[in-house]
């Protein structure tokens, strides 16, 4: 199974299972029951939430940690947290609240659980960036090897990067959901579907489109043989392709 079905069937169980947590928030039910179901719950919706959303964790949090600086205890002020403690639940009249705890504790877990649903939308971008920074970090290393490989061999040196710009194309492709009919497409065949996408304009076009000779003048052999100035445009120009585009 991949990472993202993954994300998104834990996320859905995790969203489902407001159908059991709700009927424990009654009256006549002691929070001692609720309070084991809803910890297994919130330890693993936390941690989604952290990874997927952080500028919504403190939002999420905030409906069951109780504020340190609470004045006033109201239905506005109440939290998760008061529940699972007991607090307002006693059946001491003078200690008891008027206004409905139950309600309180089913809007804040039901506002948990709107934010964990609108999740999943996010789970592409999520993966997409981690996947990119991953990438990223080979594909430094790759040309790396390929400016020490000018020393010993240019076309071999000018495949590694071709290597390296291609697979960046192919991730372009892949991360605008761009479809080729071709199995197999070559460079040039990413390059144009690109651009017919409007991923990136003419002038990136024809850049893309000499680097991609470079690598052919290198990865085949042709009348001539690749010049060091080509191997150096060649790796240059990958460099910028995967820092720009």
């Amino acid at each position: 199974m991949d990472t993202k079905k993954e994300l998104e069937e834990s996320l859905d169980a995790l969203v489902n299972y407001l159908d059991k947590l709700l009927p424990m928030i009654v009256e006549q039910e002691s929070p001692i029951k609720f309070n084991i179901a809803y910890q297994k719950w919130y330890t693993r919706a936390l941690e989604l939430v952290r990874r997927l959303a952080p500028d919504r964790l403190e939002e999420f949090i905030s409906y069951y940690q109780i504020d340190p600086k609470r004045k006033y205890f109201t239905f506005a002020t109440y939290r998760i947290a008061d529940y699972v403690q007991g607090l307002g639940a006693s059946k001491d009249l003078d200690k008891h609240p008027k206004w409905d705890i139950y309600a309180a504790v089913r809007l804040l877990v039901s506002n948990q659980m709107a934010i964990l649903s609108s999740l999943k939308s996010r789970i592409h971008g999520v993966l997409a960036d981690v996947e990119g920074a991953l990438l990223a970090d080979l594909q430094d290393t790759e040309l790396e090897a390929a400016n020490k490989l000018k020393k010993i061999n240019l076309r071999a040196a000018g495949t590694v990067a071709g290597v390296v710009l291609e697979g960046h194309l192919r991730h372009l492709v892949e991360h605008n959901q761009l479809k080729t009919k071709k199995k197999n497409p070559t460079l040039g065949d990413l390059n144009d579907l690109l651009k017919e996408g409007k991923i990136y304009d003419t002038s990136k076009w024809r850049k893309i489109q000499l680097l991609a000779d470079h690598r052919n003048h290198c990865a085949h052999k042709k009348d001539r043989e690749p010049t060091l100035d080509d191997v150096n445009e060649l790796i240059e120009g990958t460099n910028w392709a995967i820092k720009t585009l």
